[in-house]
């Protein structure tokens, strides 16, 4: 029930949390403003993941995400990790153990274990 690592079901956890997401929100993610969604979903706890070298997505888009949901006084359900060499959805790769350390906490804490 943790995350691996090793990191196989990443694919299948990343299209499980748009679906959850989806029903969560009543459409589509890809229809929904992150910034916007953050309001919808106040209470939810949320752990953004960012490479600090992603050309595709810059860091400042998920900085100014995180402040928008401690803003929202949620700052016990966000968290963030930035991985320092990591670029796009890479981060489980580029720093494994950190990765699912961090990931693993975020779940501890919401979950309550």
């Amino acid at each position: 029930d943790r995350l691996d690592a090793a990191g196989p079901l990443a694919p299948a956890i990343g299209w499980a949390l748009c679906a959850w997401g989806s029903l969560l929100l009543g459409e589509p993610v890809a229809h929904v403003s992150p910034y916007d969604a953050l309001t919808l979903a106040r209470a939810v706890p949320v752990f953004f993941i960012h490479g600090a070298l992603d050309q595709e997505i810059p860091l400042e888009h998920t900085l100014r995400l995180y402040k928008r949901k401690v803003d929202l006084e949620a700052p016990n359900v966000a968290s963030a990790l930035y991985v320092h060499e990591g670029r796009h959805c890479n981060g489980m790769r580029v720093a494994p153990e950190e990765y699912a350390r961090q990931v693993n906490g975020f779940l501890d804490r919401v979950l309550g274990r």
